[in-house]
């Protein structure tokens, strides 16, 4: 038996979200483009338009990509999104869908279950990090939803150059808070890059669905909401669980 030392978390759909939801976004935009779809089936097609990025991520990151690669990348990801819902429509259409929703301000709000399970982590000993693919300061996103007094480091691809799943991300953050990977826990809702990028770096994965929607096989722990995290913290440490 051993002692989770650090539980890292990815940020978006682990910790906080768009606000208003993005599919509440989507549906607005699209209405006013006279085109009529439900929330429902938009929130069902993000899986998929997600394992496009990560895809595209890992074989060519899109923070080294310029202007125009990104705006390129981002309406083929706004394509696949929309087919997946459904919707027979234009690369020409869905790039400009994208292009009206990039203009919107970004607001994240924080999931209703994260403070509670931060403070019980924190409480119980337990180191919290934040792990990020964000090509932004992530301290600045981090204060901007008061969790600063919850988390003990918080990197981005942007502070060490590389994107989960790149074990050397996690790396960094084993070292940051100076844990071997044994001692750690990561959750993420994305399959290919918290899943096996943790896996990789001998870190125990705990992949979190909160859409009810997901791609990934059946091979980690899987929760819906971060209260379930606790049971499984518990298994990990008698190591009924393998990496």
């Amino acid at each position: 038996m051993f002692v989770i030392q650090a539980v890292f978390f990815d940020l978006y759909n682990t910790l906080c979200r768009f606000d208003p939801a993005p599919e509440v976004s989507q549906v607005e935009m699209l209405f006013q483009e006279g085109v009529s779809i439900d929330k429902a089936s938009i929130a069902q097609a993000y899986p998929f338009a997600d394992d496009y990025m990560a895809d595209e991520n890992e074989r060519w990151p899109i923070k080294d990509r310029s202007l125009d690669e990104r705006k390129d990348f981002f309406s083929h990801y706004e394509h696949v999104l929309l087919q997946k819902a459904g919707l027979d429509v234009s690369l020409e259409f869905a790039s400009k869908i994208f292009a009206r929703l990039r203009d919107l301000p970004q607001k994240f709000a924080l999931f209703e279950d994260v403070i509670t399970t931060l403070e019980k982590l924190k409480s119980e000993g337990k180191m919290v990090g934040i792990l990020s693919n964000l090509d932004q300061d992530i301290d600045q996103v981090i204060d901007a939803l008061s969790l600063s007094d919850y988390i003990d480091c918080a990197i981005s691809s942007l502070q060490v150059g590389v994107s989960k799943p790149d074990p050397v991300f996690f790396q960094a953050a084993l070292q940051r808070l100076d844990v071997t990977a044994g001692e750690a826990i990561h959750v993420g809702d994305q399959y290919k890059s918290d899943i096996q990028g943790a896996r990789a770096a001998g870190i125990r994965p705990v992949l979190i669905n909160r859409i009810g929607h997901s791609l990934a096989p059946d091979d980690c722990p899987q929760i819906e909401s971060l209260e379930d995290l606790f049971p499984i913290i518990i298994e990990f440490e008698s190591d009924s669980f393998g990496t």
